[in-house]
């Protein structure tokens, strides 16, 4: 019937979810880094630190994503 078990629909899910969640992420932080000011201060940033602040920002993201409707 073209539907797939449980487990591998949630997996499939699970990856778009992480694609539509990284697409967010970067449209974000293409928006605050295009804002006078804001792309000097990111710049100053160390690279561990910006890749701590996309992946926290990629997990709340997610986490939102994730969530049943209400």
């Amino acid at each position: 019937d073209g539907h797939l078990p449980a487990p591998a629909a949630r997996a499939v899910r699970g990856r778009q979810v992480s694609a539509l969640a990284e697409r967010i992420r970067d449209a974000i932080l293409d928006d605050v880094t295009d804002r006078r000011g804001w792309r000097q201060e990111w710049d100053g940033f160390d690279d561990e630190t910006q890749e701590d602040i996309r992946a926290e920002w990629l997990r709340l993201i997610e986490a939102e994503l994730a969530k049943e409707p209400t």
